[in-house]
């Protein structure tokens, strides 16, 4: 059965949206921050250029890299290498993720403060 006109209309106007809604860019990031183990180590802000070493689980380590607001994997002593392929991350809720190092690397946005209270 052939789809009708209307419908096709119906689904690419969907499927520009979804696009639209994927590659819009989100909030430019403050700091990147970092995790070993499911525990917070440190936090590095994303306008200070910054090269530091970091332990992780197991005897892996990576090299992280800030510079022009972004940050990125430079390198890794992991066997599979994903986190230092990935492309620098610079926008809120961004991460980079080693699995064998259990490192996680997020970029967090500028605080807001408080809207609201409530109760």
């Amino acid at each position: 059965m052939r789809p009708r006109r209307w419908e096709a209309v119906i689904l690419g106007v969907v499927i520009l949206a979804l696009l639209i809604w994927a590659l819009w860019p989100g909030d430019p990031g403050a700091a990147v921050s970092v995790s070993v183990n499911g525990q917070v180590t440190e936090v590095y802000p994303l306008d200070q250029p910054t090269i530091v070493s970091i332990d992780g689980y197991g005897g892996f380590l990576l090299t992280l890299v800030v510079s022009d607001g972004s940050a990125h994997v430079e390198y890794a002593s992991c066997p599979d290498l994903i986190c230092q392929h990935h492309r620098p991350i610079s926008s809120a809720g961004e991460q980079i993720v080693c699995l064998p190092a259990r490192i996680v690397l997020t970029v967090t946005g500028k605080e807001a403060g408080v809207d609201a209270v409530t109760r």
